[in-house]
């Protein structure tokens, strides 16, 4: 989870954001300390790009360089 290059985001059945990890925090680093305990309709209502791709099924890449690694 921790290792992965992927941002990951886990959401429980009721919609509640339960962890991310670094890597998604390295993507979006607003919700170091406030992302747990808000629904993923929060985040996506200001994200409307997170939430476009997941309705379309966007099929793009994107690469982060963090401490001169992709």
């Amino acid at each position: 989870f921790n290792q992965s290059k992927e941002g990951i985001l886990l959401v429980d059945m009721n919609d509640y954001i339960i962890d991310a990890n670094s890597t998604f925090l390295k993507l979006f680093p607003n919700y170091n300390n406030r992302l747990k305990k808000n629904k993923l309709y929060d985040f996506l209502s200001v994200n409307p790009d997170v939430k476009y791709c997941l309705e379309n099924n966007c099929q793009n890449t994107f690469s982060l360089k963090i401490d001169g690694e992709t």
